[in-house]
Formats: C-alpha cells, structure tokens, sequence
C-alpha cells in the first residue's frame, strides 16, 4: 500500500454518510481495493471490507462506489456471480465427498424425497411472473423486463425438469 500513489485517498472519505460517489472517487477506490486487495487474491467481501476500513467508509459505500460506473457494475456482477458459482461448486465436492462410501441403496432412498419435491414444483417457473407481477403484462414499458424473466422462469423449469427425469433414472437404476 504505498500512501504516496493514493494521496488524499484515505482523508478523503473521512465524514462521509451517503453512497453517493463522483466517477473519479468510485475509479480510486476500486483502483485501491483491487491493487491492495483484489490482485493478491483476498476474497472480494474480505476486500471491500478491507478497503472500506482503510478509507474510513462502510463496505456498502465501497460497493456503491465501484458499481456507481457501468463498468464497475458489470465488475461487481461479475464477481459476485463467481463467488455464487464457486461456493455451489464447492458445496456439490462436499456433498460427494461425504456420500462417496455410502451404499448405493442408502443414497437411492436419500433421493426419494427429492425426486417428490421436483414433481411438486414441476412446471411452477412460469407462474410467479403472472402471480406476482401479471399487472406489467398491460404496461408496454415494462414489456422488455417482464417477457425477459419469463423466457428465463421457462429455461430455469426446462432445467429442473431434465434434473428431475435424471434424479429418477439414477434412483431406478440404485433400486
């Protein structure tokens, strides 16, 4: 962390209580956080809560900063979807790694009540959209967002479904 290179940086935020940042600001703080952090592999949270300390802030006015540009948004996303995808991953390696010397008929009938919940929910991705917000179906502007999200629901319920007909395949062949 060289204080020379970031100068006012850590006096600058000092009284800060809103989230509302200049582009310059929201470049510097990311440039901080991800020289500081971010590039020597600190986890991103670890970092904007690292960063936010070192700049007097709060982690939430760190996020705000970085995502208050369109490509600090697209940044953040980005992140955040990796985290999720690295935390799911490595939730599955322990869900096989605990079950790996379980009988074959022991992790059949641990299936069982999966394979009841997915035909309970089969076909329900395309309900909320008309459920929750069926009001923007009459509203033009909204039109983009709405039949966004439902071609979405559509694909999210194709997948339950292809992972349902697999959870009864395998629980066939166990049995």
């Amino acid at each position: 962390m060289t204080h020379a290179k970031y100068g006012d940086l850590f006096t600058r935020f000092a009284d800060k209580k809103d989230s509302k940042f200049f582009p310059d600001d929201a470049r510097d703080i990311w440039s901080y956080a991800k020289e500081n952090y971010l590039d020597i592999g600190v986890d991103f949270h670890e970092a904007m809560s690292n960063a936010a300390i070192d700049l007097s802030l709060n982690p939430s006015q760190v996020i705000n900063a970085i995502a208050s540009t369109k490509k600090g948004y697209s940044v953040v996303n980005s992140i955040w979807r990796l985290q999720r995808e690295r935390a799911r991953i490595q939730s599955q390696a322990k869900r096989f790694i605990e079950t790996a010397n379980e009988p074959k008929l022991i992790r059949g009938v641990k299936m069982i009540p999966s394979v009841w919940f997915e035909e309970k929910i089969f076909g329900h991705g395309t309900v909320t959209p008309f459920t929750h917000a069926g009001s923007n179906v009459y509203i033009p502007s909204r039109w983009g967002a709405f039949f966004k999200t439902q071609a979405g629901r559509i694909n999210f319920s194709s997948e339950i479904s292809i992972s349902m007909k697999k959870i009864c395949l395998i629980s066939i062949a166990i049995l």
